[in-house]
């Protein structure tokens, strides 16, 4: 027999802290990415 109700999600804002932090650490690659296309141009 299964519980129907049972809810295993994460609250949101757990989600948006695990989000933001992924989204912050695609920036700063982005921007050292960046930087360093800007250093080789040069």
């Amino acid at each position: 027999m299964t519980t129907v109700n049972v809810d295993d999600r994460k609250p949101v804002s757990e989600m948006s802290d695990e989000l933001c932090g992924v989204y912050t650490e695609i920036k700063v690659i982005y921007l050292i990415y960046c930087s360093g296309n800007l250093q080789i141009r040069e």
